[in-house]
């Protein structure tokens, strides 16, 4: 059986201090012509662009840019729509990506049955933790604290920032809905309509891991989260 075509689909706005590590950490692990890098500038006002068209020659690297700011959900249908791989790869700027991460994320889906995959959020090894970060990686939340490696999970588990999908899915399902311009909502609302069309499909993966390279704040946070509910 021949290699899965991959793309990676790397949403940036505003991400000057973490997208070349994301991007550096998923071209570690790309070994042939069909795995692709797609990053979409969405409208960055600090110097996001200038960094990422370093990687503008790249045979592996694809850039779209938007004029201005149309939020996550408009940024990954860009990628979506540019991407050419079987399988999609969601990673959000702020994430690094474990070197193991694609070839264990390739055996997985040898498994038809499996329509996409979560991984596993980490804190950067040998950082300090407040007590937000303790809260946050905890097994307080999230899929792990219900579920273990290699389970099926609902919808409500099934987040897009370290996630691979199948991307025949999308033929039937469509994209983000791009009403979503705010933090939050535009991958549980795809996730819903993921569940109804695929329960069962979903799965969680411990081992698949990123590294999260951005801190918030208590208020950060609070604020996000009320813009989410």
């Amino acid at each position: 059986m021949r290699n899965y075509f991959v793309s990676f689909i790397v949403p940036c706005f505003n991400s000057e201090n973490t997208v070349e590590i994301c991007v550096n950490s998923i071209l570690g692990q790309l070994k042939f012509d069909g795995e692709e890098i797609i990053i979409i500038n969405d409208g960055s006002t600090d110097n996001t662009l200038e960094i990422i068209n370093q990687y503008k020659n790249h045979k592996n690297v694809i850039i779209k840019t938007h004029d201005k700011n149309m939020g996550l959900a408009a940024a990954r249908n860009t990628g979506i729509q540019n991407a050419c791989g079987d399988i999609l790869i969601f990673i959000d700027s702020d994430m690094e990506v474990k070197k193991d991460w694609l070839s264990k994320a390739m055996a997985i889906f040898k498994n038809k049955n499996i329509i996409g995959v979560m991984g596993q959020y980490a804190p950067v090894p040998k950082t300090p933790l407040n007590k937000l970060d303790q809260y946050l990686y905890s097994s307080l939340r999230g899929a792990k604290k219900k579920y273990v490696d290699g389970d099926a999970i609902p919808f409500q588990y099934f987040l897009f920032s370290n996630t691979a999908i199948r991307k025949s899915v999308f033929d039937a399902l469509g994209g983000f809905d791009e009403k979503f311009k705010e933090y939050g909502g535009e991958d549980t609302e795809l996730a819903i309509r993921l569940y109804e069309l695929y329960p069962g499909g979903l799965y969680y993966y411990s081992t698949l891991i990123t590294f999260h390279n951005s801190k918030k704040d208590l208020r950060e946070y609070c604020e996000n989260l009320t813009m989410y509910g």
